[in-house]
């Protein structure tokens, strides 16, 4: 069908290769080429002026707050880090009186866990999960300093 065709004349047969007013090929490449020299464009100007697009990003997320549920934080916390759901970790939480394991003496607020297995061992208060951490989870270490406060 010759009439699907647009004419030129400067063309050997005369015809076009692209169907009558579809141009698809030579737009797609041209939108693609107009998509990388704007992004380009944009790279460029978030480099130099990293003041204007942090302000311009503040302005956008106080006119656009973003409803904070804290429910959904803590379910993806505790399920990606450490492989619990929400309602286990309240249980931990929960199981010795809302209390520290260690101290017994502060509430518990952080899920100890194994770094080596991931395994989670219980609910303690911040002060001790941090000494556990400082002793790298370590008996020995433990040991080791538990032994220096006796003899000092």
């Amino acid at each position: 069908m010759i009439t699907a065709y647009s004419t030129e004349m400067d063309k050997i047969n005369g015809l076009n290769h692209e169907t009558q007013g579809c141009g698809g090929e030579r737009h797609l490449s041209r939108n693609e080429r107009r998509a990388s020299q704007l992004r380009e464009a944009q790279r460029r100007y978030r480099k130099n002026h990293p003041d204007r697009v942090k302000a311009e990003r503040k302005r956008y997320r106080l006119a656009h707050p973003r409803p904070y549920r804290p429910q959904d934080a803590k379910k993806w916390f505790n399920r990606v880090k450490y492989g619990i759901s929400l309602e286990l970790r309240n249980e931990i939480m929960n199981a010795n009186g809302g209390m520290c394991y260690i101290c017994h003496e502060r509430v518990s607020e952080c899920i100890d866990h194994d770094h080596q297995t991931g395994k989670v061992r219980g609910a303690l208060c911040g002060a001790c999960n941090t000494g556990l951490g400082c002793f790298r989870d370590n008996g020995h270490i433990l040991a080791a300093a538990m032994k220096y406060l006796e003899e000092t």
